[in-house]
């Protein structure tokens, strides 16, 4: 068996500048996966599938900050509205950010983040802690482990509430 480098005829021709992981998700919904790089050093950037071997870099159009990187990078519909959603846990100075897909755009949501305090973080994952069915998201870094979940819900709309606050005050189903 032998492989073929098609990094370049794909269209991902950028310098590693600090690349630390990919993370794939069909962002844009048409059925083939795109690719986020993560890089340390640089601005993180998005990938969308065209499909026939061939990527398109669309980090500005779907609001990717420029003015930074990350560590690592995890992908899940923590909001439950059909689309894939983004974390990536960075470093100081300008920490870790949540960008929800607001279908054909991402738009970071760093308010849901503050429980973090700042901390330097380099892993990021979601999953669900407490078997709630909502997704949680954890983060580690230098200062350990942290937890968002009871109380710093992943909701639709804007995402953010108590316990239960999108179905009319009662909670979620449990497993």
């Amino acid at each position: 068996m032998t492989f073929t480098d098609l990094t370049l005829p794909a269209g991902l021709n950028l310098p590693s500048q600090g690349a630390r992981q990919v993370a794939f998700g069909d962002f844009d919904g048409e059925g083939a996966p795109d690719l986020f790089l993560v890089r340390s050093d640089a601005a993180c950037q998005l990938f969308l599938n065209q499909r026939q071997d061939l990527f398109r870099n669309r980090t500005v159009d779907w609001g990717i900050r420029l003015d930074r990187g990350a560590r690592a990078a995890a992908v899940a519909d923590f909001d439950r509205d059909g689309d894939w959603d983004l974390a990536a846990a960075g470093a100081r100075p300008h920490g870790s950010v949540l960008y929800r897909n607001e279908g054909g755009k991402f738009v970071p949501d760093e308010a849901i983040l503050q429980p973090l305090g700042g901390a330097e973080t380099e892993w990021v994952q979601f999953l669900d802690y407490d078997n709630d069915t909502w997704l949680d998201l954890v983060f580690a870094g230098p200062s350990g482990i942290r937890r968002l979940g009871e109380g710093v819900r992943l909701r639709p709309g804007r995402g953010r509430g108590p316990p239960g606050a999108d179905r009319g005050g009662q909670a979620p189903p449990s497993q």
